[in-house]
């Protein structure tokens, strides 16, 4: 008798396992469920960049602001694999989450925000302030997060040359071409850009701002 239970309960196991490998999807075994796909960073809802939320019901939630990992099986292989959220640029995050009701692993790739930058796999809203909206008369301050830290940091305009004055501005700030502009710089890690511009007849860049002579 035990020797038959013993086979019962090996039987059972092997139809489990069977069924999570070549199905990728949970084998029910009286109430119980086998459960494959796991989200490190599954919230029960979830804000995402285009405003929807997602319930479990549907799948695991796709969360672009915190870097996660996924484990189970691959939609296309049945295979178990281990996912981690990515960068694909400093604008593009690919993410992988559980699609709850094939208890597969899927993924998705989503631009992050303008406001943001894709960093160690999550989309990171990144802040910029500047004082003189692109006022070339005074030096001022742009103060910025970065994706690679949440530090606040802050960049001063300042000289490149007698005539050449570096003005920080943030990058959502249009300014007018050619207008004295020569050329600009966009940084990738934050929302700072460095406009180069040339100080008009009569005036000198000094103490990073273009001043009478």
């Amino acid at each position: 008798m035990i020797r038959k239970t013993a086979m019962f309960v090996m039987v059972v196991s092997l139809l489990v396992l069977s069924g999570q490998l070549f199905f990728g999807k949970p084998l029910l075994v009286g109430n119980a469920v086998a459960m494959t796909c796991d989200d490190s960073d599954l919230k029960e809802e979830n804000d995402p960049l285009n405003g929807n939320i997602f319930p479990r019901s549907v799948y695991s939630t796709l969360n672009y602001n915190l870097p996660g990992t996924a484990r189970g099986y691959h939609a296309l292989w049945k295979t178990p694999v281990t996912m981690k959220d990515n960068c694909l640029s400093p604008s593009q995050l690919k993410e992988y989450y559980c699609d709850v009701n094939q208890d597969v692993i899927l993924s998705s790739t989503v631009d992050c925000p303008t406001d943001s930058r894709c960093a160690q796999g999550a989309c990171v809203p990144l802040l910029c302030e500047d004082a003189d909206d692109f006022d070339t008369t005074k030096n001022s301050t742009v103060r910025y997060t970065s994706a690679s830290g949440s530090k606040v940091l802050t960049a001063d305009d300042y000289c490149e040359s007698s005539t050449i004055l570096v003005e920080f501005i943030c990058q959502q700030r249009n300014v007018g071409w050619p207008g004295g502009i020569q050329n600009s710089y966009d940084y990738p890690d934050d929302l700072r850009r460095a406009v180069h511009y040339t100080c008009p007849q009569g005036t000198e860049c000094r103490e990073g701002a273009c001043v009478d002579k």
